[in-house]
């Protein structure tokens, strides 16, 4: 059984292989619209580019975990694998 973290990774990796698409894949905030912790957070990284786990709590709070180990074409090469099957992917959830 997947945690909650890891469904939600899971469907989302699943829900932006398929054409029709009820958010968009990528969040973007202006500067302004940025909480001075988050912005505070990324700077101690000092990466302009960084993968990010998001869960949100029962309780409404979000935590944000930087995935430093994580290459990033890695990600790339599971979104084009996904995509490629995702009619069994869809038949086995």
């Amino acid at each position: 059984m997947l945690g909650r973290k890891h469904y939600f990774a899971a469907q989302s990796l699943l829900q932006s292989t398929t054409m029709e698409r009820t958010l968009p894949d990528v969040l973007v905030l202006p500067a302004n619209d940025v909480p001075p912790t988050l912005s505070a957070w990324l700077h101690e990284r000092g990466a302009n580019a960084l993968l990010v786990s998001v869960e949100q709590m029962d309780d409404g709070r979000l935590v944000l975990q930087s995935l430093p180990d994580v290459d990033p074409t890695l990600v790339a090469r599971i979104r084009k694998m996904l995509a490629e099957h995702a009619d069994v992917l869809r038949r086995l959830a």
